[in-house]
């Protein structure tokens, strides 16, 4: 159970470090996944 939980939060991570800009859509998008 925390296994999938850590690979979709490293997921959301890496997603989020290759925006050059932190807004409101790009964190709720790595909320979702």
């Amino acid at each position: 159970m925390f296994e999938n939980l850590s690979e979709k939060l490293q997921k959301a991570f890496k997603n989020l470090r290759g925006q050059a800009v932190l807004n409101e859509d790009n964190i709720q998008e790595s909320l979702r996944e």
